[in-house]
């Protein structure tokens, strides 16, 4: 069983379906994003130093954070519309949470230097309705691991 080191829950207020994990204050840039169709159809995109993850609507949504102390196991996969994995490194010491478009700081999370595995749930994207309401949500789970590791599609959402 997984030691949880930290837990948090957010609210995230987003724009253009996406927001983004960051090492730091790194700087963004929106060109460097979803321009390869993989990364779009995985609905990540890693980058040195941050992560763009894509969203089923802009707005207002549920956003859960953990942090744990190794890798755990999947949660049921029937309970999520998509998973995926990809790696992080932290050289700051602090994983921000940043919106989109104005890349504002949601949380800062501080975390000891290394490389992290970050696993993306996404969930409940029938109830996205064209007006960008739904009760779709989404969680991470990052733990540490030795050296940077290929993104993964674990689950790959259908349209």
């Amino acid at each position: 069983m997984n030691m949880l080191y930290r837990s948090y829950e957010l609210d995230l207020e987003t724009d253009y379906s996406q927001f983004y994990l960051v090492d730091g204050d790194d700087l963004y840039s929106s060109e460097q994003f979803w321009y390869d169709e993989e990364d779009f159809i995985s609905r990540i995109d890693p980058s040195s130093g941050i992560i763009g993850i894509l969203t089923e609507r802009s707005g207002l949504m549920k956003v859960t954070v953990d942090v744990v102390d190794k890798k755990p196991e999947l949660e049921n996969q029937d309970s999520y519309d998509h998973i995926v994995e990809c790696s992080l490194e932290i050289k700051s010491g602090h994983l921000k949470i940043k919106d989109c478009p104005n890349f504002q700081t949601i949380k800062d999370i501080k975390l000891p230097l290394g490389y992290y595995r970050v696993r993306f749930y996404s969930a409940n994207f029938s109830t996205v309705d064209s007006d960008y309401s739904g009760d779709d949500y989404y969680k991470l789970v990052l733990w540490k691991e030795e050296q940077m590791s290929e993104k993964k599609v674990v689950k790959q959402y259908e349209d």
